[in-house]
């Protein structure tokens, strides 16, 4: 990923908006360093403002789901992508990580496809036309697998 320059006013402006649009809320400038200072990115509040700084595209992101989570309104930790946070809880289950191995090649497709036929500036992708497809239209899963997942979840 690339990274992103700011004049220190921008920074403040940029994350202060992003968190108020995400949240709702309207964060007191103090509020808003003493929450990045928390979540261990102080380092990037900018010492003026028409400081040049440049921040990873990533290190950004992190910040930003830092701060929503210490607001309230997001996960613990920024969320890289689901699949792989699917592939990590079953790796270690040979059932479970055969229907991952099975379904995951078509929902990657899946997302692909949609985010492609995506509108401009939609936030959204609604998965329930993959979800209702079907077994034909799709990969199947093994039964052993589908028996394992079902037992897992009870």
């Amino acid at each position: 990923m690339g990274g992103i320059w700011f004049r220190g006013r921008e920074f403040i402006t940029a994350l202060s908006e992003t968190i108020g649009y995400k949240t709702g809320l309207a964060v007191a400038e103090e509020r808003l360093r003493g929450i990045v200072d928390e979540v261990g990115y102080g380092e990037y509040w900018p010492e003026t403002d028409d400081a040049v700084m440049r921040i990873r595209s990533e290190e950004f992101e992190e910040l930003f789901a830092g701060v929503l989570h210490r607001l309230g309104t997001g996960p613990p930790r920024r969320v890289v992508g689901p699949l792989t946070e699917v592939y990590q809880r079953n790796s270690d289950d040979p059932e479970r990580k055969a229907a991952f191995d099975a379904v995951a090649p078509d929902f990657a497709e899946f997302l692909k496809e949609s985010v492609a036929a995506a509108e401009p500036g939609a936030t959204k992708l609604d998965p329930s036309a993959w979800l209702s497809a079907p077994r034909a239209h799709r990969r199947c899963v093994p039964r052993a697998a589908t028996q394992a997942s079902s037992r897992a979840t009870r």
